[in-house]
């Protein structure tokens, strides 16, 4: 809703409703260790959880190793978390159903 972290109480996508809110993190040009990631995810998880949401989905443009999207997903306050990283991102966008993206 407002890119670079401007007042959008930590809403980058959200449904009408607002149970399900996206919170993405695309650092420009540059590869951040685990650690600025998982502070990113938590960082943007409470906020849906203060926001009321029921579903969290967070997705980045870094690298993420199996284990550690794990560990995020175990972090987060809800089990309808899911966490795409910038291989799945590729994988989705480039779908022949995804022709029309």
């Amino acid at each position: 809703m407002a890119p670079l972290g401007g007042q959008d109480g930590g809403r980058d996508l959200q449904s009408h409703d607002g149970t399900l809110r996206v919170a993405c993190y695309f650092p420009v040009k540059e590869f951040r260790p685990y650690e600025d990631i998982e502070a990113k995810f938590l960082s943007d998880m409470k906020k849906a959880q203060k926001g009321g949401a029921k579903s969290f989905t967070f997705v980045t443009g870094q690298v993420l190793q199996l284990a550690e999207k794990v560990k995020l997903k175990a972090l987060s306050f809800t089990k309808d978390t899911t966490v795409y990283d910038c291989t799945d991102i590729l994988s989705v966008v480039s779908m022949p159903e995804a022709g029309f993206l």
